[in-house]
């Protein structure tokens, strides 16, 4: 695969976000479109998706699958601005709810409707998200921090508090 990824050109679609059978259908119609007029030896076509079962419903994974070299799987913003409680933006797993988005959950969801383990690329931040007055997951939200919660990583300041970690 990494041998492919040097050699290949790539063409990535990204459709945020399909939000009807109609529209996951259209999807599909267009990665085939763009797969038959392919040269299979010099384009790799990938698709990026959210990591929420709320948008992957509409989406027939496994005959995405057969269109898709690699499926970017966008494992970030679980947890911002738009939320009723705090949360682990990139959470690898379901922190305070099992029922919570993760990227386990993702990845298993993929699996379940027929895509190849092997063709899942797991997407992370280059980001972090902060929430005001907050100790922790679960909470309810006060508001955010940094641009609309956002603040890269090499603008954290030097007296941040230590980082938590869970027992996963």
């Amino acid at each position: 695969a990494a041998d492919m990824l040097m050699h290949s050109l790539r063409i990535l679609v990204v459709w945020e976000y399909p939000c009807s059978a109609k529209q996951g259908s259209d999807l599909l119609a267009l990665l085939a479109t763009i797969r038959i007029h392919l040269p299979d030896d010099h384009y790799m076509l990938t698709a990026a998706l959210p990591a929420n079962k709320q948008v992957l419903q509409y989406v027939d994974l496994g005959r995405a699958a057969t269109y898709l070299d690699f499926l970017n799987l966008t494992a970030y913003d679980f947890f911002g601005s738009w939320t009723s409680r705090t949360g682990h933006h990139s959470q690898l797993y379901a922190t305070t709810n099992k029922d919570e988005t993760s990227g386990a959950s993702a990845v298993s969801y993929l699996t379940a409707a027929g895509v190849p383990p092997g063709k899942i690329l797991l997407g992370i931040p280059v980001f972090g998200r902060s929430f005001l007055h907050a100790s922790g997951p679960g909470q309810k939200q006060k508001g955010v921090g940094g641009s609309d919660g956002a603040i890269e990583y090499a603008e954290l300041p030097p007296d941040i508090p230590p980082p938590h970690f869970d027992d996963e």
